[in-house]
């Protein structure tokens, strides 16, 4: 037992060795990006990608300056279109705010480093003198952002020390591109040259990647229970949908999603619950579950988004019920309207 407890004790010491050796490799990539001044170099509007080696993702750049100048990472290119395409509406606009996924390097003066970051760069022996010091924020899907989790070092280092060598390689370029003749900065893996190879090309994006589908577990207690229910007589088409509740609780770190199943005929809400952004599946399923075990089956169940139907795609199929895709979903739309969300 006490060879168990060493050997456990020795590999956390050699994960924070290394998580220690990714966060000065990853400041020290910041501060070479920062002396070439990407600001200079490339425009906010400029489209700078990189194609992850068997080129199936592609993670995108952007350098912004406003009051401070900042570099943001979008990790897809999903992210990237949500944060390029300009809203329809207000409401389409924060929505498209709290859906994001993001990082941001913010460079700013010392005292307005957030004090947790500075107390963790005191720990790292780290020491940016009078000049701008970098910190990082973490965005994520639902939350209002944080600073970037001290495990994240290594997915950050990867990305920027990619941007690096795009730079480098920008500096030698006899020109930069061209966004308003559509053309973008790329970074990709040649197998044929077996290099990373950077170049001005045509612009040109990846399709989105699907969202990831949930599986249904036939030999579960839960999914065998909705296998024995009946069809309802009443509720045979019910909508489901789900918002986020806009104004988070006082020092909350996140917004509520809010999940509503409803009669699409009468308007009836059937169920709903709320809940935070990481328990989205489980208070997805459990909203639609405890309605159908209410009311029986719906024939049909009506979505309007790409992320719903990867909830269940796979659950209808082995439920033997129909799913649709409309635009609207009106008797959803009015709850979520009635409860400040969107």
């Amino acid at each position: 037992m006490a060879k168990k407890k060493s050997s456990r004790k020795k590999a956390r010491n050699q994960r924070e060795i290394d998580n220690r050796r990714d966060w000065h490799a990853l400041l020290q990539c910041i501060t070479v990006i920062a002396q070439m001044d990407p600001w200079d170099m490339l425009a906010e509007d400029d489209t700078c990608a990189c194609l992850t080696a068997d080129g199936s993702q592609m993670i995108f750049f952007s350098c912004v300056k406003d009051d401070e100048q900042g570099l943001i990472v979008f990790p897809s290119v999903r992210e990237y279109r949500r944060a390029s395409v300009e809203p329809g509406s207000t409401a389409e606009e924060l929505r498209n705010f709290i859906e994001s996924e993001n990082y941001t390097v913010f460079f700013t003066f010392q005292d307005d480093v957030p004090p947790e970051t500075r107390k963790f760069y005191e720990r790292l022996s780290v020491d940016f003198g009078e000049g701008l010091w970098p910190w990082i924020f973490h965005k994520r899907r639902g939350d209002l952002g944080a600073l970037l989790a001290k495990e994240d070092a290594h997915f950050m280092l990867d990305c920027l020390g990619n941007f690096c060598m795009m730079l480098k390689a920008l500096q030698k370029f006899d020109r930069k591109p061209d966004a308003a003749a559509g053309e973008m900065l790329v970074r990709y893996y040649s197998e044929k040259d077996d290099l990373w190879l950077n170049r001005i090309a045509p612009a040109s994006l990846l399709p989105e990647p699907e969202f990831p589908r949930y599986v249904v577990k036939e030999n579960s207690p839960a999914f065998r229970h909705l296998k024995e229910l009946p069809v309802s007589a009443d509720h045979p088409k019910t909508e489901f949908d789900f918002g986020w509740v806009t104004a988070p609780g006082q020092d909350a770190p996140d917004f509520r999603l809010l999940a509503v199943v409803t009669d699409r005929e009468t308007g009836e809400v059937l169920n709903y619950y709320d809940c935070r952004p990481d328990d989205a599946p489980e208070c997805i399923f459990l909203t639609v579950a405890e309605a159908w075990e209410e009311y029986g089956l719906p024939r049909t169940l009506y979505i309007c988004r790409d992320d719903s139907e990867s909830y269940f795609i796979d659950l209808v199929q082995h439920l033997g019920l129909k799913l649709k895709r409309v635009k609207r979903l009106p008797a959803a739309a009015r709850f979520l309207r009635e409860m400040d969300a969107i």
